[in-house]
């Protein structure tokens, strides 16, 4: 029963094209492997009981059909489908989930901060942020790896810089300089993942004692709109038994073609030896561009 699914999701989409006569519709599948193991791809050809698939993540990728356990349509592109462009990143932080190979994406938040990603190759990628009417006074560039990208669970290492030009009365320009070293374990794929990430701030005064954790989940709620979740903790301990603080957010990102918006509230909280006290709810914005084609 698999087999025909498969064939006959690699020749409807050919005959729907024929009848729009347009390159635009495509069908988006999502195969489930035997070893649990999610892809989601549009089918570009059958070569000896392999497909060949183009996923958002890798340029092509080799199915073999004995390694399906189903598959299913999700969408058509042109009757409205869009898959999610930027699952690589929550609002402000990333998931290990890489970029696409040799494409660029622009983010822009509160319309003062901005950044652009590249993704070098499969496993690497990197970007810089930086602010849009004084980037001199902040500065951030980072680069990271992706261990496994075809993996359901994906393991990344990044590293990241910050320079904060500071104006202090009686001395002037002040620049701070920190590092963020972190570790990220992502679950799931592009349209609906978890993550959970440690890492350790690092100043020319040493390493930090404490750790930043950050704890994220990406569902996708309809064909257009996914809910994001984006937690930020710096704390003592791992266990959160020590004073610390952190940023809890919630929101959407509504998903276009070639871009996405977001939408959603930050809300500060300090954490008194495990103790969560919420304060003001604080509106974010941001907006992603996905680069050339």
């Amino acid at each position: 029963m698999t087999r025909l699914v498969l064939l006959l999701l690699l020749i409807l989409p050919s005959a729907h094209l024929q009848a729009q006569n347009t390159d635009s519709t495509q069908s988006n599948v999502v195969f489930i492997l035997k070893n649990g193991q999610t892809i989601t791809g549009r089918i570009l050809s059958l070569k000896k009981q392999n497909y060949l698939i183009k996923t958002q993540t890798t340029d092509t990728l080799m199915i073999s059909m004995d390694q399906v356990r189903s598959v299913s349509v999700v969408g058509l592109s042109g009757s409205g489908y869009f898959e999610p462009l930027f699952p690589f990143k929550y609002f402000l932080f990333n998931s290990a989930i890489p970029l696409q190979r040799k494409t660029w994406y622009y983010t822009n938040q509160y319309v003062f901060f901005n950044s652009i990603n590249y993704g070098i190759s499969k496993n690497w990628s990197t970007g810089i942020a930086f602010l849009s009417f004084n980037p001199p006074t902040f500065i951030s560039p980072k680069i990271r790896y992706t261990f496994n990208p075809e993996s359901r669970l994906k393991i990344g290492l990044g590293v990241q810089y910050f320079m904060i030009r500071v104006y202090e009365t009686g001395a002037g320009n002040v620049f701070y300089h920190y590092g963020l070293a972190q570790a990220l374990a992502t679950y799931g794929n592009s349209q609906n993942n978890f993550t959970l990430g440690a890492g350790k701030f690092i100043s020319p005064d040493g390493v930090y004692k404490g750790y930043v954790v950050l704890i994220a989940v990406t569902k996708k709620i309809s064909q257009h709109i996914s809910f994001i979740s984006e937690n930020n903790f710096v704390v003592g301990s791992l266990n959160f038994s020590e004073n610390g603080f952190g940023l809890l957010s919630g929101g959407i990102r509504i998903h276009a073609k070639k871009h996405a918006f977001e939408m959603g509230a930050f809300t500060p909280a300090v954490i008194p030896g495990g103790n969560i006290d919420r304060t003001i709810a604080l509106p974010f914005a941001g907006y992603n561009l996905k680069l050339g084609k």
